[in-house]
């Protein structure tokens, strides 16, 4: 049971991202329409993440991640 588990969670929080990014990136309403603000942050964090893990070899913390998305979310929008 556990072997199915593994890959069904991965699936749906893959997907769950995927419908996040996707979602908070396009607009639409009246047409479809990007949002500029929010693909510079999602590409700023897929480039750190890429980064450390080329420098370091490990992987991000996901609560390391969360808290540059927040601070860089902050910066961005404004507090």
């Amino acid at each position: 049971v556990l072997r199915g588990l593994k890959p069904c969670v991965i699936g749906i929080v893959l997907a769950t991202g995927l419908y996040m990014v996707i979602h908070n990136c396009i607009t639409f309403s009246g047409g479809v329409t990007a949002d500029l603000r929010s693909g510079i942050l999602t590409a700023a964090l897929v480039a750190v993440m890429a980064l450390v893990k080329k420098i370091t070899g490990k992987q991000l913390s996901s609560i390391l991640l969360i808290c540059i998305s927040a601070v860089l979310g902050m910066i961005v929008y404004g507090i």
